[in-house]
């Protein structure tokens, strides 16, 4: 009878023969001749997984296959991480990939903690950086900040710093919104030192004078800006008698042309705020606008364009003008965030025992980035000892903080699989995707896979799209946020940890398709 790669016992015996082969790779290395040892130093040839893992470009990538030292991010981009508590025989162990001597980490929990100072059990840390966040810039200005030419330093980005009418006092800060205070004729951009090419921006306008007379433009958002004269723009135009529009604009050379317009998004009512939404993913641009007081945004983009003449990656920046002398309104904006076009989270895991002991909920977490109070994403895992959720591993988004109507705090949306047949002692590849967008976002939601499979219920699987995996499922209002917390491996804040074998994690800072996932596991193998 033949035996299926998925069968427990088959996957047994491939792990036993492939921890054989790194242990004769390893010794074979370790008995070279010094010339041989050297040249293989200097050309390293990849595993077909690690090419394939290369080319899908992640952010932070950490192989876990040292055996002294710290912990290598294999992008180059510096993510280095910090081996805590390990013991001889926990690093250097049998690694996940077949073909691949590189290796893995070993964990074995010493004792409960509650906190990661007082932690004797093995974990990885990453220090706190944006690879591991959704969020890569917020700000809801909860501070005070008086007239200038500055909003401060945002919660998250750096500082605000005016860049179109740079002196006197229009931009302030009180405690509740920012402010540009604004006289006729004239235009007010105000930006973060926050660099992206493809980005999911979006905040949140209200103004207390409506159009008269001219056409307002009292909130836009700019981004890809080089400089002042090279940028693209999504504009939100009021129009005398309250009609409003969304256009998206190129600005080359100082030569603005408008991309796309659609009219009549909304009608404004002073005491009203609107979200405006702009997402650049390549050539392709997108926007769309709605009323605060909706409970959910649109259900797709308003406008669209087409475009890849500034094709770099450049700031992102605020802006107001007022094209009429009627009316000088003061605008306000809250609810300002910098999201990546999605995040991915892949790692192998290898559980050796299904019984381990839990957190006063019931589970353990085995990856994540938050603490007990500051939750930003994170892996759960469930033993084969709960009766209602045995061997669940189930993938989370929360809000850290947050306004208790809009995003109340410590909610979260997540999806998971439950597969009977997960044994100890087997690899298993475990991917979530995370959408861009949040609770405004009627198609935004979390997607986990299993060994490639789509076996959870996210926005990625095809099938029914269970309630539970979207942001927007009420009570279940998420907001995703930049929190301040490390990025841990084998636990999340040091109060439960996970028992066994773990190895390749990586994150992107876009959502990976079923078909990379798919790509991913097939080279492992």
């Amino acid at each position: 009878m033949r035996t299926s790669c998925h069968d427990p016992s088959a996957r047994l015996v491939r792990d036993v023969l492939r921890a054989s082969a790194a242990i004769a790779i390893a010794w074979a290395a370790s008995c070279a001749p010094a010339d041989e040892s050297t040249s293989q130093t200097a050309s390293p040839v990849l595993s077909p997984f690690a090419t394939t893992m290369t080319s899908l470009g992640p952010t932070g990538w950490w192989r876990l296959g040292e055996t002294t030292g710290a912990a290598a991010d294999a992008t180059g981009n510096g993510n280095t991480g910090t081996y805590n508590n390990f013991q001889s025989g926990q690093r250097g162990v049998a690694g996940a990939i077949a073909n691949d001597a590189d290796g893995a980490i070993q964990i074995t929990p010493a004792s409960s903690s509650t906190a990661c100072a007082n932690a004797t059990s093995p974990y990885v840390s990453i220090a706190d950086n944006d690879a591991a966040s959704l969020v890569k810039a917020q700000d809801y200005f909860g501070r005070t900040v008086a007239p200038g030419t500055t909003w401060g330093a945002a919660a998250v980005g750096g500082t605000w710093t005016a860049e179109v009418t740079t002196s006197g006092t229009y931009y302030s800060v009180n405690g509740r919104a920012a402010q540009i205070s604004e006289t006729a004729f004239a235009t007010w951009q105000i930006g973060l030192p926050v660099t992206r090419k493809d980005a999911d921006v979006q905040v949140r306008a209200s103004w207390n004078q409506a159009a008269a007379g001219a056409a307002l433009t009292p909130a836009a958002i700019v981004a890809r800006r080089l400089d002042n004269d090279n940028a693209y723009r999504a504009e939100l135009r009021e129009n005398p008698g309250g009609q409003l529009d969304l256009r998206l604009v190129k600005v080359v050379r100082g030569i603005s042309t408008i991309l796309a317009t659609t009219t009549a998004v909304g009608t404004y009512t002073v005491g009203d705020a609107w979200y405006v939404r702009f997402q650049l993913d390549g050539s392709n641009l997108r926007a769309r606008t709605w009323n605060a007081s909706a409970s959910i945004g649109p259900s797709g983009w308003q406008v669209t364009a087409v475009d890849g003449e500034l094709a770099a990656a450049g700031n992102i920046s605020i802006r107001s003008s007022n094209s009429g002398t009627t009316v000088n309104p003061t605008v306000a904006f809250d609810a300002f965030r910098v999201q990546s076009l999605g995040m991915t989270v892949h790692a192998f895991m290898k559980p050796t025992d299904l019984s381990f002991s839990v957190d006063s909920l019931g589970y353990i977490y085995w990856l994540g980035k938050g603490d007990s109070s500051h939750s930003e994403w994170a892996f759960r895992f469930y033993p084969q000892t709960d009766a209602s959720r045995p061997k669940r591993i189930s993938g989370y988004i929360w809000n850290p903080t947050g306004d208790p109507v809009i995003n109340p705090s410590h909610q979260g949306a997540g999806d998971y699989f439950q597969d009977p047949n997960l044994a100890a002692n087997v690899w298993v590849q475990v991917v979530v995707v995370y959408d861009p967008g949040d609770r405004f976002d009627p198609g935004a939601g979390v997607t986990i896979y299993e060994n490639a499979g789509c076996s959870g219920h996210g926005t990625q699987c095809g099938g029914t799209v269970q309630g539970f995996t979207l942001y927007s499922t009420s009570p279940y209002l998420v907001i995703p946020e930049n929190s301040t917390s490390p990025f841990l491996i084998g636990t999340k804040d040091c109060g439960s940890f996970f028992t066994g074998a773990l190895d390749e994690v990586a994150v992107f800072d876009r959502r990976l398709t079923s078909a990379e996932i798919t790509d991913l596991y097939q080279q492992s193998q």
